[in-house]
């Protein structure tokens, strides 16, 4: 089976709260209105991360990039809709729609703040899995049922582990380092080096350039330079050239790549603890789906996701923080007996990374930081269906095999990719 066998399989649409719907105020015919404001585009791409389009977008409008805000990040191999604020050139004032290859953008009215993550209230996906014999249809919908799905016209689908994605890891897949495990110990420069220095098989274009010439010469940082090409990360090796310390290279990385080098370990120990407490609850192989981790971010058993019947309500609100110096003790929804089993679930992840929860800072640093956010460790995905789609002629007009489409909602910060690894795809 295969998903993404063009953009249009993979749609991602960004719906936003009512309290930020509320807030926005439609563009006036004329004369504007006084005050500080922010523009509010509704950006549709294809095939480009959101930090692309949002530069396209800045520099359409002819401000820089780092003033435009968004309030998450969609997929790149995907068509997806989303929400971006800059500061108002003209506020109050209809502006009229842009585009460019792959984006296109539409005022949709001002707002008096940039727009961030608590704006989202859910994104809804519609995703077509091709290529499925039909053992393996129905298997996906036996699987769906197994966590909690009715069958068709119930809309309140699956409940499946939250588990952080296989795109929140980037190149620092389990087994190829995490850059902030050289963070924590003050390693610098081999954190550097893994985040710039080291060519990923997806680098492209100037990333691609940049990567391969830092691996060919890093050290030599005077003949390295001249053959960069410009981009942000090249201000890491001009600081070391200049010869200051790894430490003030690191720091001069984008914000933006720093917080995702501490992210992605984050989410790696998060998903460890996850798996743990999984197994725990399920009790057994039969009472769990287990599912190959397509990010090999947990470990090689694969995703645990227990099927519905063992998830009583006290583990569905258990709302777990990010692995951080502060307290690691899930802080709502959850009694004392779930608490200490994810407690234990966390202190087991962290004992065997030899790393204690004090440990999990940046020396020398204010930022990056680990933060205590909590995370649900189950999520629902709601307004779900299933169905087969009609034949279109992509899955070969006598493949013998069908496509399915689902539909379905899933709040801030879950992934659809760990649902369809939930269901087989």
């Amino acid at each position: 089976m295969t998903i993404r066998r063009h953009p249009g399989d993979f749609r991602v649409e960004e719906r936003c709260t009512r309290a930020w719907s509320a807030r926005v105020v439609p563009p006036a015919g004329e004369g504007g209105f006084a005050g500080d404001w922010f523009e509010v585009w509704q950006v549709e791409k294809t095939s480009l991360t959101t930090p692309e389009a949002a530069a396209r977008l800045a520099k359409a409008r002819g401000v820089r990039a780092g003033t435009l805000a968004h309030a998450g990040l969609k997929d790149k191999h995907a068509q997806t809709t989303q929400h971006m604020t800059l500061p108002a050139r003209a506020p109050g004032l209809a502006v009229e729609p842009l585009s460019g290859p792959g984006w296109s953008a539409t005022l949709v009215g001002y707002a008096p703040k940039p727009i961030g993550p608590e704006a989202i209230e859910a994104n809804r996906f519609t995703i077509v899995v091709r290529g499925l014999d039909h053992g393996a249809a129905d298997a996906m919908a036996q699987r769906a049922r197994a966590l909690g799905w009715r069958g068709p016209g119930d809309a309140s689908g699956p409940v499946i582990v939250n588990y952080f994605g296989a795109q929140r890891f980037g190149s620092a897949r389990h087994g190829e380092g995490f850059a902030a495990r050289q963070l924590i110990r003050g390693e610098f420069g081999a954190a550097l080096r893994l985040l710039i220095g080291t060519p990923a098989r997806k680098d492209s274009g100037v990333r691609r350039a940049f990567t391969l010439a830092c691996a060919e010469h890093w050290g030599n940082w005077a003949a390295l330079l001249p053959l960069l090409p410009r981009c942000p990360q090249r201000r890491s090796i001009e600081v070391l050239a200049a010869g200051a310390s790894e430490r003030e290279a690191f720091a001069a990385l984008p914000n933006f790549e720093q917080q995702m080098a501490v992210d992605a370990y984050q989410s790696h120990l998060w998903n460890r603890a996850a798996s743990r407490l999984a197994r725990a609850i399920a009790g057994g192989p039969d009472c769990a789906i287990v599912t190959p981790d397509p990010g090999s971010s947990v470990d090689d058993a694969g995703l645990i996701f227990p099927v519905r019947e063992r998830l009583g309500e006290a583990w569905v609100g258990l709302a777990c923080p990010m692995p951080s110096p502060e307290e690691i003790v899930p802080s709502q929804g959850a009694g004392s007996e779930e608490a200490a089993a994810w407690r234990n679930a966390m202190d087991a992840v962290l004992g065997e990374e030899g790393v204690r929860s004090e440990d999990l800072r940046v020396p020398g640093l204010r930022r990056p930081a680990f933060g205590a956010a909590p995370r649900p460790l189950l999520v629902r995905a709601e307004g779900f269906d299933l169905h087969p789609r009609p034949p279109d002629g992509l899955d070969g007009a006598d493949s013998g095999r069908v496509s399915l489409e689902a539909r379905f909602d899933l709040p801030r910060g879950a992934y659809a990719t760990v649902l369809l690894a939930a269901l087989g795809a």
